[in-house]
């Protein structure tokens, strides 16, 4: 069954650092991950939690949802699970604390985008950094400091923006230093995702498309044909 891209949502104005201790429920067939983790956030901007304590986290992940043999869609499963229940303790606000736990909101990470941001950032100061890989990608927390992303290892870059040049051509004619967008660079055909199967559960061009699309006025005319490969552009 084909995936699709998580929804889209919003990020809110403030994020918490949370430390995992112990497991309460997890593993396959479950709707979400259970854990207990630590606030590590000094002064954390929400009522009711404080630096060094203890409260539950529920992680929803596609990856470890029961399918029934592909008889649902995990992808669906999982957005529904966490914006249900979102929006349930939101509608119960009266009852937290006492029948049912404190709802301390819901946080989200968008690695992905970082990710492409972080190589569009390179690219535009024409580096080219050909070892975008997990290993290369860290999430670090630093003393009274937000978790961030930091990728490391520049050991195999390149000084020099080489695009695709079809045989028999020369590379002055194809957009030599000329910025690519991402939605041409990191289009599936082009395979840039190689290495991240499993950090990308969910159709990644749809993604792709929805996430970038203010950018995709900026094309310039001839740079699809010019730029993508010629199997790319007889499926078209």
């Amino acid at each position: 069954m084909p995936s699709i891209p998580p929804l889209q949502g919003s990020y809110g104005l403030f994020s918490l650092e949370l430390q995992v201790h112990d497991t309460v429920r997890v593993g396959n067939c479950h709707s979400a991950q259970v854990v207990e983790v630590e606030v590590l956030t000094e002064n954390p901007p929400v009522d009711g939690l404080s630096q060094g304590q203890h409260v539950v986290a529920k992680l929803y992940d596609p990856m470890y949802i029961d399918d029934n043999e592909f008889y649902v869609n995990p992808f669906l499963v999982a957005d529904k699970g966490y914006t249900y229940e979102t929006a349930a303790y939101g509608a119960l606000y009266d009852l937290q604390g006492s029948p049912i736990p404190r709802y301390h909101g819901s946080y989200s990470l968008d690695i992905a985008e970082i990710h492409i941001e972080f190589e569009s950032s390179l690219y535009a100061r024409d580096v080219v950094f050909e070892d975008l890989r997990p290993r290369n990608i860290m999430l670090v927390n630093l003393k009274d400091e937000q978790t961030h992303t930091v990728f490391i290892d520049f050991a195999h870059v390149r000084f020099e923006r080489l695009v695709y040049v079809p045989e028999g051509q020369e590379e002055p004619e194809y957009w030599q230093g000329t910025y690519i967008l991402p939605l041409l660079r990191w289009h599936e055909v082009r395979g840039q995702t190689y290495g991240f199967e499993d950090w990308i559960d969910w159709d990644w061009q749809p993604w792709l498309e929805a996430d970038f699309a203010e950018t995709a006025a900026t094309i310039k005319p001839g740079m699809v044909e010019l730029f993508m490969p010629k199997t790319f552009l007889r499926k078209m």
